[in-house]
């Protein structure tokens, strides 16, 4: 006796390929490779690469001077202890050194390693003596950072990679 087929049973001969199984697989597996390679491309725009700085060719040609400014800064024995108060959205500076009580303000930067949006300057301004004070930029300063200090005459420059964090000072030295 022969074998009674229904409509739409994938095992019958001359059934329509979309109602197989495997043509639907076989498709699944470069759609699947498309699809991630779009998310992956969306990833990669939206979360650029900072790495080099816009004026790396400025820099580049003023590194000199800016080891100039550090060892002027190690010959004066100056350090700073930066401290990050969050309840108040604001950072301080406690200034040492030979020639430091006759600084009216300073300039902070503080670069991110890996997210330029995270950057930020402020010019910090005297909170007692040897003390400066000033805003900081965002409440997430906590963690590595490429920090800069100078005066605003740029007599001397401190420059160190510190990490920063909410009841932890960064301790910066000059160094020869």
């Amino acid at each position: 006796m022969s074998e009674k087929r229904r409509p739409g049973d994938a095992s019958a001969v001359g059934a329509p390929w979309y109602t197989q199984f495997w043509p639907w697989f076989l498709i699944a597996l470069p759609t699947t490779a498309v699809v991630a390679s779009i998310a992956s491309l969306v990833i990669a725009v939206r979360n650029a690469d900072t790495l080099v700085r816009a004026d790396w060719s400025d820099a580049g040609e003023n590194i000199n001077v800016e080891l100039a400014l550090e060892r002027e800064a190690a010959t004066r024995g100056v350090s700073a202890v930066v401290r990050l108060e969050p309840a108040s959205n604001r950072v301080s500076v406690q200034l040492d050194g030979v020639g430091v009580e006759n600084v009216s303000a300073l300039s902070l930067e503080l670069r991110h390693p890996t997210d330029a949006a995270r950057d930020f300057s402020s010019l910090l301004d005297p909170g007692g003596p040897g003390l400066f004070v000033g805003a900081a930029a965002s409440a997430r300063i906590t963690g590595s950072w490429y920090l800069t200090i100078a005066p605003p005459d740029r007599a001397w420059l401190l420059r160190r990679r510190v990490w920063i964090g909410e009841g932890e000072p960064a301790r910066v030295a000059a160094t020869s």
